[in-house]
């Protein structure tokens, strides 16, 4: 299992799916649990491999606007849902969140539905393990360590800056900035 394998489980459920979110992780679970236990193991470090690489200020901040708001734990689940729509969307995101204008109509119509499925992937290995051995003592076994990361880069002190930030997103979203009349946090 490495990032390659990984990725190449999530398009595959994805495209099996018919992009339904429920499918695809019902999918990469199925597909997870007959994995050996140490791939399932190493599945879950890629997992927060990705997790860790996603956890950037600015990317949060699209989270923030495309959600309507976003706590620390929604900002997970977003950043689960991140990792369900591709390698292509992920990795664009991570280098610039802006690009994920494209996706402001799916989270006009169901931002809250899409981060409470999007939760189910966090225990996704922990509930492959269970399927593959019958057993529950997942983090009492997973062989690597758990770290706690910090968000990396500066948070948005107000809507103004996050304005600034992330224009394209902001004004796609209906913000009501003051973007057109060019009234930027930086200029102050």
């Amino acid at each position: 299992m490495n990032e390659q394998v990984f990725w190449t489980m999530i398009e595959l459920a994805k495209e099996k799916s018919g992009d339904n979110l429920m499918v695809q992780i019902e999918l990469i679970i199925e597909a997870v649990s007959e994995l050996d236990i140490s791939d399932i193991f190493l599945f879950d470090y890629e997992y927060r491999q990705l997790l860790d690489k996603s956890n950037e200020a600015d990317l949060w901040g699209a989270a923030y606007v495309l959600c309507n708001g976003c706590d620390v734990k929604e900002f997970e689940y977003f950043k689960n849902w991140l990792i369900l729509t591709g390698q292509y969307y992920f990795k664009k995101a991570v280098e610039d969140p802006e690009v994920l204008v494209a996706f402001i109509p799916v989270f006009q119509r169901n931002a809250k539905e899409i981060l409470h499925i999007a939760s189910d992937f966090s225990t996704l290995a922990a509930q492959a393990y269970a399927t593959n051995t019958d057993e529950y003592d997942y983090h009492h076994r997973y062989p690597f360590p758990i770290q706690n990361t910090t968000v990396r880069g500066e948070l948005w002190k107000d809507h103004l800056e996050l304005a600034d930030r992330l224009p394209l997103l902001c004004y796609n979203m209906g913000w009501g900035n003051p973007l057109y009349k060019g009234n930027w946090v930086s200029d102050k």
